[in-house]
């Protein structure tokens, strides 16, 4: 009999949002309208999961090759972004280094040599580390005869560097066999490194789903955690909000409120720095450098914004307002990847990994374009599902660290239930009809968002 991993009952009391960082965005904001206020909001967002970026922000970010927990979200979500001109190698040295860190940042040899057991054929017995080398030295040899090609297989252009070959721009040296090897070897180098994006987004679900906005890092945060740390602040709002007077309510008769005595009041005053409290109060009484912000303008904004803040996002609110337990027990990638676990995640990413090595050399060299329409989207051959559960259980090993495989999320031994819960993920997001404008949703974005993008770099 194993004994159950020990959890922190209490997760919420240790974790802490970031007040000072808040209140200094508040204060700088200096909103003055419930339109100015939301648009706050949206922009506290942005920030806190790196949708503010731009897309060479991103791809410097990425490419830097730092450590994956220092990936925002929506960094891990550009794995796609080809690789900036910039950083194409000048050396074979450099080409190396690249594809090793695109294998694996961590520098984890066995989690790479994994990766590469994928490049074997069933008659070549040769180790993965002499096939890459091999490999490395071939391309490296193209960046010399055809430089085009070299910098669009390297940057993850493989649409064009199919296409450069096709028209035959290329050198006596660059063989359609040649090309589509070192095309397919690539593709599976990058392919290898949208995988651990996913896995690093798993443990981003565990260990930090609320990104910069909690101080202090968890081991496995569930979803209730989240409203737990949440509803104190919830509860502030619910308490005040009611208490503030409007001219009108004061000529009315409304009794002026007292303090609220909640606990976290004392907690917020205390992280609001002196500067920001001068600037507080410059704000609310005199409306700093903005002009005044009257009295008729506040009344109407403290009228306006809880409404409006409730109508942001309905389901969260109704939650906090009236706890049903619904969300009890699930991960945040439940929440946020309809219904997968982590571990089911990177089984996802794997098999996705596994078909195309199966299956992406034999398809260049038989198709005429770079589209098609394949009848299954699964690997097939013996012992996939043995090489997908390999690898999930490194890449956990690797990437998700003590935020590993918790409550049943099986990534060993002889239980393939997380395989088999992302096969069927991934059959029933392919049978959902696409819309009319043709953006994928529900089951189907998710599984877009997760792929590996072997399609996405052969169709540029």
């Amino acid at each position: 009999m194993t004994n159950k991993p020990t959890t922190n009952k209490n997760l919420a009391r240790t974790l802490s949002w970031r007040f000072r960082w808040l209140t200094s965005q508040v204060v700088a904001a200096k909103s003055q309208s419930v339109e100015e206020a939301l648009a706050l909001l949206g922009k506290l967002f942005n920030d806190i999961r790196g949708l503010n970026k731009t897309t060479e922000q991103l791809q410097a970010e990425l490419y830097s090759f730092g450590p994956w927990d220092d990936c925002l979200p929506a960094v891990l979500d550009a794995c796609w972004l080809p690789l900036p001109t910039g950083l194409v190698p000048n050396s074979k040295e450099a080409l190396v280094e690249l594809c090793e860190k695109l294998l694996d940042r961590t520098n984890d040899s066995t989690l790479r040599d994994i990766f590469l057991e994928g490049w074997r054929s069933k008659n070549d017995n040769r180790p993965g580390g002499r096939i890459f080398d091999e490999f490395c030295q071939d391309l490296w040899k193209t960046s010399r005869t055809d430089p085009v090609f070299f910098n669009a297989v390297v940057r993850g252009m493989h649409g064009t560097a199919l296409d450069y070959q096709a028209r035959k721009e290329a050198s006596r040296h660059l063989t359609r066999v040649r090309a589509v090897r070192l095309i397919s070897r690539m593709a599976l180098v990058w392919a290898a490194h949208d995988v651990q994006a996913t896995v690093a987004a798993a443990r981003l679900s565990k260990t930090r789903p609320l990104a910069g906005l909690i101080a202090g890092w968890a081991q496995n945060m569930k979803a209730d955690t989240v409203f737990a740390v949440v509803r104190p602040i919830f509860t502030i709002a619910k308490l005040n909000f009611p208490k503030y007077r409007t001219n009108q309510e004061i000529r009315q008769g409304k009794p002026e409120g007292k303090l609220s005595k909640h606990d976290d009041v004392a907690t917020i005053r205390e992280s609001l720095p002196e500067n920001n409290r001068a600037a507080f109060a410059d704000f609310v009484g005199f409306g700093g450098n903005r002009g005044l912000f009257s009295r008729r303008r506040r009344d109407r904004f403290m009228q306006d914004l809880p409404q409006a803040l409730e109508k942001q996002n309905p389901e969260f609110w109704a939650e906090l307002k009236e706890p049903t337990g619904r969300f009890a027990g699930m991960t945040m990638s439940q929440v946020w990847y309809r219904g997968l676990l982590p571990a089911e995640m990177s089984a996802l990413a794997a098999l996705r990994l596994v078909y195309w090595e199966e299956r992406l050399q034999t398809h260049l060299f038989g198709v005429k374009n770079k589209y098609w329409q394949p009848g299954t989207y699964l690997p097939q051959d013996v012992g996939s599902k043995t090489r997908v559960a390999d690898l999930v259980h490194n890449l956990h090993r690797v990437i998700l660290h003590n935020a590993g495989p918790l409550n049943g999320e099986a990534v060993s031994g002889h239980d393939h239930s997380h395989i088999s819960n992302a096969e069927k993920f991934i059959a029933d997001a392919l049978s959902t009809p696409l819309p009319t404008d043709g953006e994928p949703v529900g089951r189907m974005r998710t599984l877009h968002d997760l792929d590996v993008c072997v399609a996405t770099r052969l169709g540029r």
